[in-house]
């Protein structure tokens, strides 16, 4: 890039997953570091198992083991803490960080990371309401056998979940050993729609990527109320359905957390980005609106496609209203002082 030939590089800039400056209620907020386990229930099919949640460190592990033939067992952690959308239809921002799982395939319906109307009855029990990510699940229910969907309501034993939506579907999208390495999930709902980001995995050829999405409930033939007005409690659930080829299954989280008011705040803004191409440090700087306390992930796309985004990093935590990154174009991006178009995105993980 040439600065003197009057072309402002690094010019443009996308922002996706817009989140608020101010937020409402914490309703679940667990960094898992007390090595006690609070506020988390064990929630599974009848299927016979041994459920273990534990706390160590940084880290809660949920282990299920199998005890008897079939081996399709469920288990999850369910929080005892509970909250009711439709009483502030601005909405709500959910966080998932899983740091590993165990080494099996991922069987039958798969990861479910989400919401449900109830923390004493299994999710997929007809009566009981449900909205989140589904990862390798069944391609007749959810679409999301080798990849992730969005869906309110899986439920049944084994054909689609007539009573549910599948709102954005991605089947054969993730690598399966970066999924199972280790991953953050990010979902927004309010009244005007809904979004995800899934950060850390990998595609199908094992590239680095985030996957990013959105959209409205009208276009899903529904609407925010209709969705979650069918109880007036609901509850954050992080449940895995493990393979008949090995009767444990382990996932390890890091974060969960969930936020309610989405909107009447000003929203996630890059407010400038500013190139510095002389001497021996070149690098971009980048200032934005931020949250005290909040984690951002910061990509870059040479060409805003959509598999082209770039994670620059995912631990930067704000200290103050306003925020600043270097991006520090050296040893590691020397390819982007020679490209002529670099977008920018900054994402909230909470």
């Amino acid at each position: 890039m040439n600065m003197t030939h009057g072309f402002l590089p690094f010019a443009g800039f996308v922002l996706m997953n817009t989140q608020p400056l101010v937020k409402g209620e914490t309703v679940v907020d667990d960094d898992f570091d007390d090595e006690t386990v609070t506020g988390w229930e064990s929630l599974g099919n009848s299927l016979g198992a041994t459920h273990n949640i534990t706390e160590t460190g940084t880290t809660l592990t949920s282990e299920v083991v199998a005890t008897q033939g079939n081996l399709n067992t469920n288990r999850g952690i369910v929080s005892t803490a509970s909250f009711n959308p439709v009483a502030d239809p601005t909405g709500f921002s959910m966080t998932f960080v899983v740091e590993r799982q165990g080494d099996l395939i991922p069987g039958a319906n798969g990861m479910f990371l989400g919401l449900t109307s109830s923390n004493s009855i299994f999710f997929r029990t007809t009566g009981v309401s449900s909205f989140g990510l589904v990862f390798y699940g069944q391609p007749a229910r959810t679409q999301s056998q080798g990849g992730v969907s969005l869906v309110t309501n899986d439920i049944g034993a084994g054909g689609p979940a007539t009573e549910g939506l599948i709102l954005d579907a991605n089947p054969d999208s993730i690598e399966l050993s970066s999924f199972q390495d280790g991953f953050t999930a990010s979902i927004d709902a309010g009244d005007s729609g809904w979004s995800f980001t899934i950060s850390d995995i990998s595609d199908l050829e094992g590239n680095p990527t985030t996957m990013t999405k959105s959209g409205t409930w009208e276009a899903a033939g529904t609407d925010y109320a209709t969705v979650f007005g069918e109880a007036p409690s609901w509850f954050v659930l992080a449940s895995n359905q493990g393979d008949p080829s090995n009767d444990t299954h382990t996932v390890v989280y890091e974060k969960i957390s969930l936020t309610t008011g989405l909107a009447g705040s000003t929203p996630l803004q890059i407010s400038s980005i500013t190139p510095s191409l002389t001497g021996d440090e070149p690098s971009v700087t980048l200032r934005w609106n931020s949250v005290p306390g909040t984690e951002y992930a910061i990509d870059y796309s040479t060409d805003l496609d959509e598999d082209n985004w770039v994670e620059v990093t995912d631990s930067f935590r704000a200290t103050d209203e306003q925020s600043e990154f270097v991006h520090s174009l050296l040893p590691d991006f020397p390819d982007l002082l020679a490209t002529p178009n670099v977008f920018y995105r900054i994402r909230s993980l909470q």
